[in-house]
């Protein structure tokens, strides 16, 4: 639940200075960082701006403390199997690398340091560069409360709650960090920032530090650009997320056994469906629940009891054993689904709108849920430029593809993709650039291309099953150029080239290739819808909520 955090018009904030500020929620920030460390459940966690250690204390975590000067007055240590204290500035402690020398990888971050935008600008740079890419960092005291909170001078003689300029965090992210994922919760007395999709490797902000605080500095809000600014924020009310995050995984744990058709592990590194699987599991576990992938040699050995069984159905049926309550997601080759199969799973998940429609009978068994992206792999901000390349393709050239597909298509324009994959020997051999694009790199190529191609399966493609490259790329803030596929999310379209024949594709191509910066931007802005609504996350809570509906009827099991 979201709710806008001014639409008084400045006449009415002139009149009344309060009425310019938004209202806060009930969930304490200390309550809220609480909520966070037991949902996230970090490995390490940073702080900095201890002072009398109240959030600190919060943490079981293997824990980094930073503080000029600490003044402890709470049981910091209680529940911490490491815990590692540096009594100076943050700068001094980024500076002597000693996150890097302890190893860590920070899960979670609280940057509540000095309240000057510059500070906290440096602060986000050097937590960022120690974080993991699926971690966390979170920002206190960006919601202006007053315009005496957020002078750059302390007066406290006129308020005892200082925030200064840290606000302008928020406009300066937003616009040179767009491939961040930024959340504004409503926590008194001022507020936190939640910020995901962190890419360590981005060194934008600190490449033109010096630029983004001349910019900004000596630029105080007077009355009427400050509520303009409080007018743009819209905040995420916090109980609505610890309501929903928490009780479910903490009361309810599920042990969810990913059957995967991969014949043993050695093999499944080049099975997209592994892959897949671990994205998946990933999610899961974020929220609170145990995971594991089983090969289709340990289908049956690793079977054990209270197991919640997920088969990723590719060309693969389900072995027919029934002893767990055991789910499906089709994610292609539906039409090989037999009606027994079928009744043999509690719920069948569909890739596809369309064949979910086919195969529904009424009964609930079937639901539609597509494909999707991981949002710590794909993003605008893995680009790299020694990934460039203006066009192109990463697949096998199965035999549609050799004499249909897109790329054949784009050669017969004269254009001359890069493509990777197996079984491309017929094509010019500058073209190729060979086998494999490793999983963990493939969003730095996707990031980094001009535009990526994009084809279905025909099996996939007449059954309305929308392949998982189209939200990696979109994910990634890249333009594609794709066939067409009934059921493609109607949002998704806008930002698709479709190409019938290759007269399509060369225009589509050369409308795709001279975007604007604007629509670029738009782009990078639209990859943060992808990671909220079509990624693993999301799709890890829509069978979480089955599951335990399943669970909580033993008819259904």
């Amino acid at each position: 639940m979201s709710k806008t955090a001014l639409t008084t018009p400045q006449d009415a904030a002139q009149a009344d200075p309060a009425a310019a500020f938004p209202t806060m929620g009930d969930t304490h920030y200390l309550e809220f960082l609480k909520f966070l460390h037991a949902s996230r459940k970090p490995d390490w966690y940073l702080e900095i701006g201890t002072a009398t250690g109240q959030s600190l204390e919060l943490s079981s975590a293997r824990s980094i403390a930073i503080d000029p000067a600490f003044n402890i007055r709470r049981n910091i240590h209680a529940g911490k199997r490491e815990l590692h204290c540096f009594q100076m500035t943050s700068d001094a402690f980024f500076a002597a690398g000693a996150a890097e020398r302890l190893g860590a990888k920070i899960d979670l971050a609280f940057l509540d340091g000095m309240h000057l935008f510059e500070f906290l600008l440096r602060d986000f740079i050097g937590a960022e560069k120690i974080s993991r890419p699926d971690g966390m960092i979170v920002l206190h005291d960006c919601v202006p409360m007053s315009f005496v909170a957020v002078e750059r001078e302390w007066d406290k003689s006129r308020t005892r709650q200082w925030t200064g300029d840290v606000w302008k965090i928020l406009p300066i992210l937003q616009q040179h960090r767009p491939d961040l994922t930024i959340q504004i919760v409503d926590c008194p007395p001022s507020g936190l920032v939640l910020i995901t999709g962190l890419n360590p490797e981005s060194r934008v902000l600190a490449e033109n530090y010096q630029a983004i605080v001349a910019n900004y500095t000596g630029s105080d809000p007077d009355d009427e650009t400050l509520p303009e600014f409080v007018a743009s924020l819209r905040l995420t009310d916090a109980r609505s997320l610890v309501v929903a995050n928490v009780p479910v995984a903490a009361q309810k744990p599920i042990r969810l056994a990913i059957k995967i058709p991969a014949k043993r592990r050695l093999m499944a590194a080049h099975s997209g469906e592994f892959h897949f699987a671990n994205s998946l599991a990933e999610a899961m576990r974020k929220r609170g629940h145990q995971s594991r992938i089983d090969c289709l040699n340990v289908w049956s050995k690793t079977r054990r009891d209270g197991d919640v069984e997920l088969l990723l159905r590719g060309g693969r049926p389900a072995d027919g054993q029934r002893r767990n309550l055991s789910l499906m997601w089709v994610l292609s080759h539906g039409e090989t689904v037999s009606p027994e199969e079928l009744a043999g799973a509690e719920h069948a998940f569909v890739s596809s709108v369309v064949f979910a429609k086919q195969l529904d009978d009424g009964s609930g068994q079937v639901s539609p849920l597509l494909q999707c992206t991981d949002a710590d792999r794909f993003s605008p901000g893995m680009a790299d430029p020694a990934l460039a390349s203006e066009i192109l393709f990463v697949g096998n050239a199965y035999p549609d593809r050799r004499d249909t597909g897109i790329v054949t298509s784009a050669l017969r324009t004269g254009r001359e993709p890069s493509v990777w994959g197996r079984l491309w020997g017929h094509i010019p051999s500058r073209c190729w650039k060979g086998t494999l694009i490793a999983n963990t790199d493939l969003g730095r190529h996707y990031a980094s291309a001009g535009v990526v191609l994009n084809d279905h399966h025909i099996s996939m493609r007449d059954a309305g099953f929308v392949n998982n490259r189209i939200f990696d790329v979109l994910a990634c803030g890249t333009p594609i150029i794709s066939d067409r596929v009934a059921g493609l999310p109607p949002e998704l379209a806008d930002y698709v080239y479709f190409a019938d024949t290759d007269e399509d594709l060369g225009t589509c191509l050369d409308a795709a290739l001279s975007e604007s910066a604007a629509r670029r931007e738009d782009r990078r802005q639209f990859a943060s819808y992808i990671h909220e609504h079509h990624s693993f996350d999301a799709r890890a809570k829509v069978i979480e909520a089955k599951v335990l509906e399943l669970l909580d009827n033993p008819k259904a099991v």
